[in-house]
């Protein structure tokens, strides 16, 4: 029998008796995991009954130290007799034979099983899906960029010049204003034209594309200041009425409507 005692309200187990039945128990002897088994839930049922009683009020004239001593014997007594099914599960798991390593290639053992614990095999992730290539060819995309653009009536080649401007085709790219994905989102941007994820292409082109349109319709057709807009933002290139004068910009709109 493990021995339980009483350690600042809570619950311990005597670390003799628990280390003599661990060992019995690593050599896989039935009667000492059916033993532990029953033993721990008794114990659990102990616990639980012992936490639902300091749960209630007991102010009154019963709560006193032979009462307490009383509800102590009582639920020890208890606990050996109710189960809830915790030691038949304990016994089935502890009784299954340890697991070997698989030799065979693409599995690997799992690095946190313990040195007398059961190794389960892990399969290995193939190469292809552990690391996702940021960067895609234009030519993968050629064909999303001409379905929008000729959907949305937008200039042939437009899109494909601002991903390359934007994100140098990188799908996962960053700014350190905000802005995400191949076709460089903002976070407002991206809501207000339907984009739930601006790192994934399509998505990125369907938005973008949108959101020209709306700047084309806005600047009357201009296709400089929509595409200035695009990067600037509409509230500067309604300021200055044109192009702002940033660097960035002006070089950003020469860029894209070199070819376009």
């Amino acid at each position: 029998m493990i021995k339980v005692t009483d350690i600042a309200g809570g619950v311990a187990l005597d670390p003799k008796n628990l280390n003599s039945l661990r060992n019995s128990a690593k050599a896989n002897s039935p009667e000492a995991i059916k033993t532990a088994a029953k033993q721990m839930e008794s114990l659990f049922v102990n616990m639980m009954l012992k936490s639902m009683r300091q749960a209630t009020p007991q102010d009154g004239p019963m709560d006193n130290d032979q009462t307490r001593l009383f509800s102590s014997m009582l639920d020890s007594q208890i606990s050996q007799h109710v189960h809830v099914g915790l030691a038949d599960m304990m016994i089935k798991q502890l009784s299954k034979p340890a697991v070997k390593p698989n030799p065979v290639a693409g599995m690997s053992p799992d690095p946190h099983s313990s040195a007398g614990g059961v190794e389960v095999p892990i399969p290995s992730m193939p190469k292809q899906a552990q690391k996702k290539d940021r960067h895609i060819t234009p030519d993968a995309l050629k064909p999303i960029f001409k379905d929008v653009e000729s959907k949305l009536d937008l200039p042939v080649g437009l899109l494909e010049k601002m991903a390359f401007a934007e994100s140098s085709w990188d799908t996962r790219a960053h700014s350190n204003k905000g802005a995400s994905g191949l076709m460089q989102l903002m976070p407002g941007t991206a809501k207000r034209f339907h984009v739930d994820d601006p790192t994934e292409p399509k998505q990125a082109i369907e938005g973008a594309g949108r959101y020209m349109r709306w700047l084309l319709d806005r600047y009357g057709g201009n296709l400089e200041k929509a595409v200035a807009a695009y990067n600037a933002g509409e509230g500067n290139v309604d300021k200055y009425n044109g192009v702002p004068p940033f660097a960035e910009t002006r070089e950003y709109v020469k860029r894209v409507l070199k070819s376009v």
